[in-house]
């Protein structure tokens, strides 16, 4: 009976993964598509190619890691479909949301000095900030929704989320990061120089009121904050 049981359970593990892998892997090809077509916006923004292949990972990264200790929870018992600050789940989602703001604007600026660096032309730096900040503020947040639909999922339906989160939640950052960027950038550049400069001086009080949050906060929220970023950044 045991045998039976643990067999059933390897098998469901086995085709949830697997799954979950040729569903992502469709969906990479899309991404793949896109990135082909969009070329010549790649083109005609210079330093973009830079900050796109960056941007990307950090997306799934981010989302990976959320996706990563909402399963841990999982596993020790403690989640529960809570969203108010102090909840594990509550929590982590403000966490992600300030790493996404301060990645995006360290992002902008590396990419900016890459480009410097290797002598590739490229656009002002605070428009590689502000086309950063923007892209990945909105990709952000709905990768982070999916990530957390998918968590929710997996616990109301006893599924593991370690088989699932990985691809899924990297390929939804690849699909949705991909075309947030391309509107993002020929928004920004579209602007007129005034716009530019009140979204910059508004990306800056983004990233300085995320750190704020985060050192009022230094325990919980403080905590994952500091070690991924203490991560994320020399990965940027």
């Amino acid at each position: 009976m045991e045998q039976g049981l643990c067999s059933l359970s390897r098998r469901r593990l086995i085709l949830t993964g697997l799954g979950a892998l040729l569903v992502s892997a469709a969906a990479a090809s899309v991404a793949g598509i896109y990135l082909g077509a969009a070329r010549e916006v790649l083109m005609l923004i210079p330093g973009l190619m830079v900050l796109l292949p960056s941007i990307i990972d950090m997306r799934g990264n981010i989302a990976g890691v959320l996706a990563s200790r909402l399963s841990s929870s999982m596993h020790l018992g403690v989640f529960s479909i809570d969203f108010e600050e102090g909840s594990v789940l509550g929590d982590n989602i403000r966490a992600s949301f300030v790493i996404t703001v301060l990645i995006a604007f360290v992002l902008g600026i590396f990419a900016y000095l890459a480009s410097l660096l290797s002598g590739l032309p490229t656009v002002g730096v605070t428009d590689l900030v502000l086309i950063s900040v923007t892209s990945g503020i909105v990709s952000g947040l709905v990768v982070m929704g999916i990530t957390v639909v998918i968590a929710l999922a997996s616990y109301r339906y006893g599924l593991d989320l370690d088989m699932i989160a990985a691809p899924t939640v990297t390929t939804s950052g690849d699909i949705v990061t991909l075309p947030i960027l391309m509107l993002s950038a020929v928004f920004v550049i579209n602007l007129p120089p005034w716009a530019r400069l009140t979204l910059g001086i508004a990306a800056l009080a983004a990233a300085g009121a995320a750190i704020l949050y985060t050192r009022h906060r230094p325990v919980g929220i403080g905590t994952i904050v500091r070690e991924n970023l203490a991560l994320l950044i020399p990965l940027s």
